[in-house]
């Protein structure tokens, strides 16, 4: 019966999470690596998923120099 482990791939080594049971392993063990396609779909193009999470994201509904200009006071405001 297959384990699964929730980890974390970068491309050469796989490093368990926090807190995920790993069970003893002695010696080398075959493993198969199972990637969101969304992960995927990063690797091939970055630039594209970029433009995709943009598109994605909702507009302000004010500009973003109110949002500046908002940190810088609430910055001001805490010293």
């Amino acid at each position: 019966m297959p384990v699964v482990i929730r980890a974390v791939f970068d491309g050469k080594t796989a490093r368990p999470l926090p807190g995920e049971p790993v069970p003893p392993i002695e010696g080398e063990v075959e493993v198969e690596i199972v990637l969101p396609q969304s992960a995927g779909d990063a690797a091939l193009d970055p630039a594209a998923a970029l433009f995709r999470i943009r598109s994605e994201t909702p507009i302000l509904p004010f500009p973003v120099s109110e949002l500046v200009q908002a940190s810088r006071n609430d910055e001001a405001c805490g010293d």
